[in-house]
């Protein structure tokens, strides 16, 4: 009998242990793929969700390729197409409430700039930057203007240079954090040795 009685609790907490263990899924990745027709894009969306205990919003990812520099990022979704330069250069876009924008481009690296030369000139520019930093290829710069904060990744090859600029409320800078980590580990310059 007591064998039967510790068996039946060995098995009671066993399904209850599992059945909590339903509840504890924190996030869901779902990748989808679509083509578009224009050549400089390659359209991927990533899905990140979470449970309602943390209380953070689904961001959807969306890929843009740029033909012309080979560079590529992920973006949120909630962003929609401002402009496409005709030279083919890179996409401004702007979140749908028109708070937020996030410009990617690149340019010749006709000056023959470092990313230590680069740095200088943009802080010159942006004097009151809180975040200046480089290493080996790359420049971040950040900064205000009024309640606007900018925050900049340029990276610097013998050819060309490729850079997002993000814009966005400083009231909104938790949510911005999170995007801008995104847009850092997503953001790819594998032709910055090319003149384009």
């Amino acid at each position: 009998m007591k064998k039967l009685f510790v068996s039946f609790l060995l098995i009671s907490a066993f399904v209850l242990l599992s059945g909590c263990g339903l509840n504890a899924k924190q996030t869901q990745t779902e990748i989808t793929s679509a083509s578009t027709t224009a050549e400089t894009t390659k359209a991927e969306t990533t899905k990140v969700e979470t449970t309602a205990a943390s209380q953070a919003p689904t961001i959807t990812y969306v890929s843009y390729e740029n033909g012309r520099f080979g560079f590529s990022i992920d973006y949120p979704d909630s962003f929609i197409t401002k402009t496409t330069p005709d030279n083919g250069d890179g996409i401004l876009l702007a979140s749908k409430d028109g708070n937020a924008e996030l410009s990617v481009s690149g340019i010749n690296n006709a000056l023959g700039d470092t990313a230590a030369s680069f740095l200088k000139s943009l802080a010159e520019e942006h004097t009151n930057a809180s975040l200046k930093t480089t290493q080996d290829n790359w420049v971040i710069l950040s900064w205000t203007d009024g309640d606007t904060v900018f925050y900049q990744k340029s990276v610097i090859g013998t050819g060309s240079i490729d850079t997002f600029v993000l814009k966005y409320p400083k009231t909104q800078k938790d949510i911005y954090a999170t995007i801008i980590t995104y847009l850092e580990t997503s953001f790819k310059t594998p032709s910055i040795e090319e003149s384009h």
